[in-house]
């Protein structure tokens, strides 16, 4: 197994294969959010419901891209399972959770605050 797979506590969970699903995964978040703002502002949706719309898409897109970019699973880390074996192992080191936790924390703020500024766009275009 590659150095890079290996499991790093707060660094890195996830193996090759697990980087190519969420890739896959990111690829559907993005067209998705697209499509889903397409539709709002083509069917006349209202500015709050399209804030909700851009908010939920720009942030799972954000978290969904940052899990590739740095082999970080946030659910993973979120119920404390390590992927870099192929599978999804519970991590008995309480230190190595901690350090997992608080950068599930980091990545999922990350993704609000940049979900909500593409809210705020969604709110006041158009």
């Amino acid at each position: 197994m590659p150095a890079k797979e290996l499991y790093s506590p707060g660094v890195c969970n996830l193996n090759t294969k697990g980087v190519r699903r969420r890739k896959f995964e990111a690829l559907l978040w993005t067209l998705g959010g697209i499509a889903l703002m397409v539709w709002m502002y083509s069917a006349g949706v209202g500015p709050v419901w399209r804030f909700f719309g851009a908010a939920i898409s720009a942030g799972a897109i954000t978290i969904n891209i940052r899990q590739v970019t740095n082999r970080f699973c946030v659910i993973n880390r979120a119920f404390g399972l390590d992927e870099t074996s192929g599978k999804r192992l519970p991590i008995a080191d309480q230190a190595a959770r901690k350090l997992d936790q608080a950068r599930t924390i980091k990545e999922f703020g990350i993704g609000a605050v940049v979900g909500f500024v593409f809210g705020l766009i969604a709110l006041i275009s158009f």
